[in-house]
């Protein structure tokens, strides 16, 4: 939620990011792990890192700045087996190890770093005055606040909000004041706004749905599924995400409901403490859900294919739009009678003004893995290639050195085995 807030990092990013700090940097040639398991929703600290922390803190910010470091629990779903997710040495600042990590990688660090020290350090203290002005029967009320003692704010106030300081004059009680200007504004309720992925996460955690091993899949299938879209930070619901939504709910309100999905986890932590029968709990949801499914698939009615206005050039049926995992296509609507499926074409980019040193063909814009280039259009027979900047990439080929007593294949009889390389 934070590295969302802070550096609008996805939370797949994030956790991905933190995996690498977890699996370990080469701090000064020693593979160093730099934090503890990030999976986890705990708000426990081992002793030994608690007391670290009040000496580190004591020399470096004073005593004063020690705070209370006894722990409440986190809640009944929290999972305890790990520590809060801290860094593994408070020595190791994040200023110190800058040199070995990307830059994503330091911010996500400095995070941790300076929440897991500030929970650990004194509160803020603040000095807050509260004025209340009357007359003609109305009350208007106005405050401001200063800052006695900055406590944890010391380390993590550069992650907050800042702060509008309000600074009243000085004011006696009973004093009379003559109004001056008064506005009048009409405020309309307004719809809430979309969520973002750093709200879905949050919301999945006051629900107890999930883990946090689980927040960032869930998210990432409903838009890899497009169910969702991304748009500017939002999450956006489909067309297809919201009829699959409506269906859902009317067909099988007792598992869309997020008190179910709360509760299930409540039970699997059962059946993980030996409390509960796994197979008794599937058996029962089964049931359940087996009786709906088989309404659902006799009653649920189907959506008929938007149709593009062109007929199948095989069969004469109206051609429409279908959906796959790799996006939408169009295809005959007399599926499986007829298999037809329009190829779309690949628009190609010539390069204008110049055309291929070896052959004379068109360059045409391709792409690879590793960028852009420009290739001969009449490839594989002229493999001239260029890149962007107008330089001709030069392609070396390995040569096959075939020793004289390499084996025969004993397939074809003909070809001698010789030792090559893959990815496996």
């Amino acid at each position: 939620q934070e590295a969302y807030s802070l550096y609008h990092f996805s939370p797949s990013k994030t956790s991905s990011v933190a995996q690498k700090l977890y699996e370990g940097k080469d701090i000064g040639g020693l593979s160093t792990g730099l934090i503890t398991y990030m999976r986890t929703d705990s708000v426990r600290l081992s002793d030994d890192f608690v007391s670290s922390c009040k000496d580190y803190i004591k020399k470096e910010y004073g005593e004063q700045y020690i705070g209370n470091t006894s722990f409440q629990s986190g809640g009944k779903n929290v999972q305890d087996a790990h520590e809060a997710i801290r860094p593994t040495d408070i020595t190791l600042t994040p200023d110190k190890i800058k040199k070995y990590l990307s830059k994503d990688e330091y911010q996500l660090y400095s995070l941790i770093f300076d929440r897991a020290l500030s929970s650990l350090m004194s509160s803020r203290r603040d000095e807050l005055t509260t004025v209340i002005l009357s007359g003609n029967d109305y009350c208007f009320q106005t405050s401001s606040s200063k800052t006695c003692f900055d406590g944890f704010y010391k380390v993590y106030g550069k992650y907050m909000d800042a702060e509008e300081k309000k600074v009243l004059p000085e004011l006696r009680e009973n004093e009379i004041f003559t109004v001056s200007e008064m506005n009048k504004n009409q405020h309309f309720t307004k719809p809430p706004l979309h969520y973002t992925e750093g709200k879905v996460v949050k919301l999945m955690q006051e629900n107890g749905i999930g883990r946090p091993s689980t927040y960032a899949p869930t998210i990432s299938t409903l838009l890899s599924h497009e169910y969702l879209e991304n748009q500017k930070g939002s999450l956006i619901p489909t067309s297809q995400g919201e009829l699959t939504v409506d269906k859902l709910v009317e067909f099988f309100p007792k598992y869309m409901s997020e008190k179910y999905t709360s509760d299930m986890e409540n039970i699997l932590d059962e059946i993980a403490a030996g409390n509960a029968d796994g197979l008794s709990v599937l058996r029962e949801f089964w049931d359940g859900f087996i009786s709906l499914y088989n309404v659902a698939y006799s009653t649920m009615a189907k959506v008929a294919p938007v149709e593009v206005g062109r007929n199948c050039p095989n069969c004469g049926s109206p051609l429409v739009i279908r959906k796959s995992k790799y996006g939408d296509f169009v295809a005959c609507s007399n599926y499986p009678k007829c298999k037809y499926v329009e190829k779309e074409e690949k628009k190609i980019e010539i390069l204008e003004g110049k055309k291929c040193p070896h052959c004379g063909g068109d360059l045409v814009k391709r792409h690879s893995k590793k960028g852009s280039f420009y290739g001969c259009i009449n490839y594989p027979k002229c493999n001239y290639m260029e890149g962007t900047d107008g330089k001709e990439i030069l392609v070396s080929k390995k040569e096959t050195v075939i020793p004289d007593d390499a084996p025969v294949c004993p397939k074809c009889g003909k070809g001698k085995l010789v030792e090559k390389t893959s990815r496996f």
